[in-house]
């Protein structure tokens, strides 16, 4: 990693500002943490890729931006930068089934993966989970809503594809 991408990454985790996490975390506390501090970045309108967008890309290892789904990128980024075990993943949604472990007692932090447009088709989601209630799932993920962003969302429950737990490299 150059060290331009090194400062880019140590300031995407919030280490500039005196924001590190206790190394003593779970791997899924310290995503969890990661996803809160990316709260409300948001896609700049044009042509241009925002420039943090395009850094949890190049943290992940692709050269892309704004112009395609980016939920899979946001969530490599900080798995990536909280020391998980990222093998399996790709910028495709559903990639997310095949990373970490199932899980039946989903904790915030573990991957949520969602489908879109059909349970059987291409397209997906993927989030970080905050909290389940009995019919909503509230996850805490990149591309969401009309404006493109950073945010915590609620999706039926019926949805879920699958939730995954990370574990540390």
């Amino acid at each position: 990693m150059r060290v331009r991408d090194m400062a880019l990454s140590l300031a995407l985790i919030g280490v500039a500002a005196g924001h590190a996490y206790p190394q003593s975390l779970e791997t899924g506390e310290r995503i969890y943490m990661l996803a809160r501090g990316e709260l409300g970045i948001t896609e700049t309108p044009g042509p241009k890729t925002t420039p943090r967008i395009a850094e949890y890309w190049r943290v992940a290892g692709y050269d892309l931006g704004d112009d395609v789904s980016w939920c899979s990128g946001f969530v490599m980024a900080l798995a990536i930068l909280a020391d998980a075990d990222i093998s399996g993943a790709t910028p495709a949604s559903r990639s997310w089934l095949s990373v970490g472990a199932a899980v039946h007692d989903p904790q915030p932090g573990d991957v949520v993966v969602f489908w879109r447009g059909s349970r059987w088709g291409r397209s997906g989601h993927v989030g970080i989970l905050v909290r389940e209630t009995a019919g909503r799932v509230y996850v805490i993920g990149g591309n969401q809503g009309s404006e493109g962003a950073v945010t915590e969302t609620s999706f039926p429950r019926e949805r879920v594809l699958g939730i995954r737990r990370l574990m540390a490299r």
